[in-house]
């Protein structure tokens, strides 16, 4: 992955038992008029340090970029836009990381220089913003993001052409954010505008999965639609198959996407398949380098849906394995208390429930004390959780707590319904989230009235 080319960069994390967090990070340097200072020696140096990166990893290349930043304040000032871009660098490799606290300290530097300039090329002030709100996508600060995203889709729209670079990337996250706080028509919307940019810019195939797996993962989890999703991988894949060779990570985005489209389908063999397809990509990845998080958050995300997979067909040991795996992957590449950690540990402790290991109850209970302080009252997977833990109790035969619960979740989806605006859509997955609540209740309700 090119960190600091003028290639550009995708940084793309997808979860879908999560939720789907994609940025697209292009590094497009400006003429060299618009900058004070030697560009063809800037990107040269900036290009030897992503090489390095690529074969050493993080903790060689950044201290190469501080060097550089150093060289470039005695040589321009403290507040020029070199400087800007170098300290954006930095905090993008944060953000590769999954440290994403600390890159949004670094990239407000980054934007508090940018525009105190009048001659900021645009793409460097878009990508910023755009990365930003993708870190705070991460903490799952969907709000706070939207400001963002609203902010570099206004100023792609007002001063890029129609086809170009910013608008397609603007689109882009600006549709990762609408998916996280529930405008999923509008959040299609922008996606097919992004992919029509990428197709007729002739963009490479990476920038293109990117918006085919957000649109298929759309079609899937949201309007329920697994056969149009099929049709719409399939109509787009051939060509992609074809055309990568060897070891990619787009090709295993594009495996877990056909993955969750055939589990949907309930072809569970093909959808294992495709699972295991994926951890292999993941795995010969990482050989490449190991210190892109995002190989190994990858290879978590797919073992935590496989085992989702086998946990949802009764298969409880082989779905602990998956889990295991998976937590031990994230414990090593996340910051402690992850909310993508967290969440994982939510699907892990109820197969240990299953299995009748009483830590189980003691994780799921632990990690939604911890999530709770992590989102919003109103978003879904906290509701959900509390659905699980109401189940767990009304299993037990603790009905006062189990209503405990159930009422909290039922006045999270009372506060959902009313904060979401008139194009909010329901999703399938909401409905899905609804409904096993509501029935819980119900059944709660009964058992302690004796009915």
């Amino acid at each position: 992955m090119n960190i600091v080319s003028n290639l550009g960069i995708i940084r793309m994390k997808m979860f879908q038992f999560l939720t789907l967090k994609i940025a697209l990070i292009i590094l497009c340097f400006a003429p060299a008029k618009a900058l004070d200072f030697d560009i063809q020696s800037y990107e040269k140096k900036l290009e030897e340090i992503n090489q390095i990166y690529l074969k050493e990893g993080t903790d060689v290349a950044v201290p190469l970029l501080l060097k550089l930043e150093k060289e470039y304040r005695l040589s321009d000032g403290d507040d020029s836009i070199a400087v800007a871009n170098l300290i954006f660098q930095r905090g993008f490799l944060l953000i590769l990381e999954d440290k994403d606290e600390e890159a949004i300290e670094l990239i407000d530097q980054s934007i508090a220089i940018y525009e105190a300039k009048e001659d900021t090329p645009l793409l460097y002030y878009t990508t910023a913003l755009i990365n930003r709100s993708s870190a705070k996508r991460g903490l799952v600060q969907f709000q706070q993001a939207l400001i963002d995203a609203e902010k570099a889709l206004m100023i792609a729209e007002e001063r890029a052409p129609s086809i170009s670079l910013s608008r397609q990337i603007a689109y882009q996250e600006y549709a990762d954010v609408l998916d996280g706080l529930g405008y999923k028509q509008k959040a299609l919307n922008y996606r097919l505008k992004a992919i029509k940019i990428a197709t007729e810019r002739d963009e490479n195939l990476a920038t293109i999965i990117s918006h085919i797996t957000g649109i298929a993962y759309t079609l899937l989890f949201e309007y329920g639609k697994p056969d149009e999703a099929l049709v719409f991988l399939d109509s787009m894949a051939p060509p992609i198959f074809d055309g990568y060779k060897g070891t990619n990570e787009s090709l295993a985005r594009l495996y877990t996407a056909y993955a969750a489209t055939y589990g949907r389908l309930n072809d569970i063999e093909k959808a294992r398949e495709y699972h295991f397809k994926g951890i292999a990509e993941y795995k010969n990845l990482q050989k490449t380098n190991i210190k892109n998080a995002n190989y190994f958050s990858g290879e978590a995300i797919v073992r935590h849906n496989l085992g989702r997979s086998y946990y949802e067909q009764g298969l409880h040991a082989e779905a602990r394995e998956q889990f295991d795996l998976m937590a031990t992957i994230l414990d090593k590449t996340l910051p402690e208390n992850h909310p993508i950690q967290i969440s994982g540990d939510r699907s892990r402790a109820l197969n240990m429930i299953a299995l009748g290991d009483d830590e189980g109850a003691k994780l799921l209970l632990e990690q939604y004390e911890k999530f709770v302080t992590a989102v919003r009252p109103t978003e879904l997977r906290l509701i959900v959780w509390q659905g699980d833990i109401a189940n767990y109790y009304a299993e037990k035969g603790d009905i006062d707590l189990a209503n405990e619960y159930y009422e909290l979740a039922l006045q999270g989806l009372l506060l959902r319904a009313k904060e979401r605006r008139v194009d909010a859509y329901t999703s399938i997955r909401e409905w899905e989230g609804q409904r096993e609540i509501q029935e819980g209740y119900i059944f709660a309700l009964a058992d302690k009235a004796g009915i």
